[in-house]
């Protein structure tokens, strides 16, 4: 799929991907424009290995962070974590990126 006038967009994301820190990107705006396939585009072309890519639902916040951190469990080889579990999550993941 062509980027078309995204090039600000892609290159915003991609200095995040480069980044050695820990790095947390949020790309928010109306519906139906392409942010998802954009971002998906952008952790391509860096081979991003430890990106977690999610996509909010319309429901509950508590079904979406269960479900992120569902997620962020599976891509990281956590144990399944409990809703309290953002924190130590956060922490483990900056403590590995600095290693």
């Amino acid at each position: 799929m062509a980027f078309i006038g995204r090039e600000v967009e892609l290159a915003r994301i991609s200095k995040v991907l480069s980044c050695r820190e820990q790095q947390n990107n949020l790309v928010y705006g109306r519906r139906r424009v392409g942010k998802g396939e954009l971002t998906k585009h952008a952790l391509e072309l860096h081979g991003a290995e430890t990106a977690i890519y999610f996509e909010c639902r319309q429901t509950s916040e508590r079904d979406n962070v269960a479900s992120l951190m569902a997620l962020a469990s599976e891509a990281l080889g956590y144990p399944p974590l409990a809703i309290g579990g953002v924190t130590y999550l956060t922490s483990r993941t900056s403590q590995a990126a600095r290693q």
